[in-house]
């Protein structure tokens, strides 16, 4: 498919001329694989809308991902562990290897009682062993690749690696369970893969190995694979037969990203303000779909979404919200610090979760405590709390509150008898297996947000629902795992067990037809938007690098035929020619610093030139003025320099923000009674003293692990 146009018009136009008839589109002979799951959703839409203008009627095709094609080309005797299994069986297995080949695998192995620790563990082993069986090896056939002509001879803890691996087939074949990766490389054996579709490959710059073999292995069958490669008919020798990239023909390749094309600034919000910058230049000729913002980096999203909204646009990152910035999973953090600490610090970070808040209000003429009777206003227990923090310093929550008095102690007390009831956290005291401690915190996130007012309306609803939704499956993957594997634990840990599984999901953005789309680099190539401005064109954003892996470093990814640095840089050379070919305009911007102010690298990518544009390109990014004489480039050249120099000034200027939002306190009178130790608070920031010693914003805080000045005086 020639580049000249987008990759996934072309794709279903030739597919639906493939199979199409007068009257009828009858995809269903048809198995389509794509990178990831928006350009399935994509190809899903352009068929319909294909239909639609051929008046024709649809069935649509099988569109998968290829991460999920093996799946569709052989079946296994056995279900197929889920994630939770396989890092529960992984887990067990390590348990049950001698201490000497533990140490060798890992040296501070978690303690016997330490089941989070464990299943860590399991995790980080199942994703290596998911990573070398892509590449259709075991753990023995790493073992036999390491050698003295490595920068370390690793082949030991490989070889322990694989007898860990036998431990845990045996564990899994307890559970009745296979494993995928093992499954596949079975089935690729014994000559067990078929697929009784047509196979279509669009726009897959690389295939894991085992994947490779199995489309060989059916196309040898008598399937036909279809391979779509988005590139002109002269550039076939840099692809091989199933449309990947040859990496050696794209490592020197210069890419054509002319100097006006590039923005170099400081800080991530200048990134975001560049960005809107040139989308500006379109919008007033584009829709909002026809628009895509790159972020690679995902430091620079809410700076992108903040500049849109400012100006009037609104954002849609694909990516999808993560669970881990959610209510429920702030709730459930914060209730397993408080099972594990029992301190008065993790009290207070529980009680100040919005949903505690709500909860203590709606029921507080059930708590058996007079303080109760505060918790009608927010601002005043909380301050009540902070109060009786500060003067007393309470450590523990273990025995209740020790000593007398104090103001707010009422409120404190009121709050534990209510927090450590039966009905919050107190339901989850003691040790369980872990498989039955999920639907007990299932009912306890139940107890506290099940007020009646969720719905699918709002957005902050909506979110809310989608994230319950995320826990409960996630709950339900753990609570399926054999009872074979389960191990009893505490309530704290079962929860932050449950967190780290959830710590990867995502809550898939809501459709907006007027929001501009932002992508990750990998879904950037298939989109079909014309204009793409593509922001955090940084090291190790693009290309990704993987060089300190514990496991697999890159020497070693190379001879196994694991994914290295040198295809990822091949691919996303190969993707982002093919962008700038197929797309009316792009424009890409790059950071000097990160938000915390650490330097960054330019990337690659965008030096993949040479002579004195890669020169000027290395002092533009370094901030360097360019000494070379105009009137040794071409007037164009020079013209365009300048307006590129010109826009970034520009850029870096620019910003709406500004701290503090009051510039300025204005007084209605000046204060004339002042305590000797309001000198130094003057002399030390006058903003701040104005802020809270006169305008009233100063109060008590429980970030104090010590009594202040003026208590510590009081007492003594």
């Amino acid at each position: 498919m020639p580049w000249t146009t987008p990759a996934l018009p072309q794709a279903v136009s030739l597919v639906a001329d493939t199979y199409g008839t007068s009257d009828v589109l009858d995809l269903s002979g048809a198995l389509i694989a794509v990178p990831g799951g928006r350009a399935g959703r994509r190809m899903k839409e352009l068929f319909v809308e294909y239909a639609a203008v051929k008046s024709v009627r649809l069935v649509p095709p099988r569109i998968t991902t290829i991460g999920a094609l093996p799946e569709s080309l052989y079946e296994s005797d056995l279900p197929l562990a889920d994630g939770a299994t396989s890092s529960r069986a992984w887990a067990r297995a390590l348990k049950q290897l001698d201490t000497q080949s533990l140490a060798g695998l890992f040296p501070h192995a978690p303690s016997a009682t330490d089941l989070r620790g464990w299943i860590s563990l399991g995790r980080q082993l199942a994703t290596l062993s998911t990573t070398v069986g892509a590449a259709a090896c075991t753990f023995a056939d790493a073992s036999a690749q390491c050698d003295e002509s490595m920068l370390f001879d690793d082949s030991a803890r490989w070889a322990l690696l694989e007898r860990a691996h036998a431990r845990y087939a045996d564990v899994l074949a307890d559970m009745q369970r296979a494993d995928r990766d093992v499954s596949r490389m079975t089935a690729l054996t014994r000559n067990a893969v078929a697929c009784e579709m047509d196979i279509w490959l669009v726009g897959l710059a690389d295939l894991p190995i085992i994947t490779r073999r199995m489309l060989e292995s059916v196309a040898a069958r008598a399937t036909t694979v279809h391979v779509l490669i988005h590139a002109p008919d002269a550039l076939r020798d840099r692809f091989d037969d199933m449309g990947c990239v040859i990496a050696e023909h794209w490592l020197n390749a210069p890419i054509p990203l002319a100097d006006d094309q590039i923005t170099v600034v400081e800080h991530p919000s200048n990134q975001a303000t560049a960005a809107v910058a040139a989308i500006n230049r379109f919008a007033d000729t584009l829709a909002p779909d026809d628009i895509v913002i790159g972020v690679p980096d995902e430091e620079v999203i809410p700076y992108v979404a903040q500049r849109l909204a400012a100006a009037g646009a609104t954002a849609r990152y694909a990516g999808g919200d993560p669970v881990a910035r959610t209510p429920v999973y702030r709730l459930l953090a914060a209730t397993a610090d408080l099972l594990r600490d029992k301190s008065f610090e993790a009290l207070a970070g529980f009680a100040r979760h919005p949903a505690i808040g709500e909860w203590l209000r709606a029921n507080r003429r059930a708590i058996d405590h007079p303080g109760a009777a505060r918790f009608q206003q927010p601002d005043s227990w909380l301050a009540d709390m902070d109060s009786f923090c500060c003067e007393r310093q309470p450590a523990s929550i273990t025995d209740g509150l020790t000593g007398s008095g104090g103001k707010g102690r009422a409120v404190v007390e009121a709050l534990l008898a209510a927090v450590m009831s039966d009905s919050l956290v107190g339901s989850m005291r003691g040790a369980k297996p872990l498989n039955e401690w999920m639907p007990i915190i299932l009912e306890f996130v139940l107890e506290v947000f099940d007020d009646g007012r969720q719905s699918l309306h709002g957005p902050q609803d909506r979110r809310l629902v989608e994230s319950c939704r995320t826990l409960r499956d996630a709950a339900a993957a753990q609570h399926r795992v054999p009872n074979a594997t389960d191990d009893v634990c505490d309530g704290s840990a079962a929860i932050r067990i449950l967190l780290d599984e959830l710590g990867t999901e995502v809550i898939p953005a809501e459709a907006d037809e007027a929001a501009v789309e932002l992508l990750g680099w990998l879904e950037l190539h298939l989109d079909d938007a014309p204009v793409a401005v593509l922001t955090g064109m940084n090291e190790p954003f693009v290309p990704q690098a993987t060089n300190a892996d514990p496991f697999l470093p890159n020497a070693l990814r190379t001879r196994l035929g694991v994914e290295d640095n040198n295809r990822r840089y091949a691919r996303d050379a190969y993707q982002l020619t093919a962008m700038l070919h197929a797309r009316t305009h792009v424009h890409v911007i790059a950071g000097r610093r990160t938000v915390l102010g650490d330097p960054m690298r330019p990337s690659r990518l965008l030096l993949a030139t040479s002579g004195q544009p890669l020169a000027r390109r290395i002092k533009r990014f370094l901030g360097v003025s360019d000494v070379v004489a105009e009137a040794t480039l071409e007037p164009q050249t020079a013209a365009r320099q300048q307006a590129a120099a010109s826009q970034q000034e520009t850029v870096d200027e620019q910003s709406a923000f500004h701290l503090p939002p009051q510039p300025e306190i204005v007084l209605a009178e000046v204060p004339t009674d002042l305590s000797v130790t309001d000198f130094p608070t003057i002399l030390a920031d006058p903003y701040a003293f104005a802020l809270g010693r006169v305008l009233g914003r100063d109060g008590d805080e429980d970030s104090g692990r010590e009594l202040d000045a003026m208590r510590f005086g009081s007492l003594a």
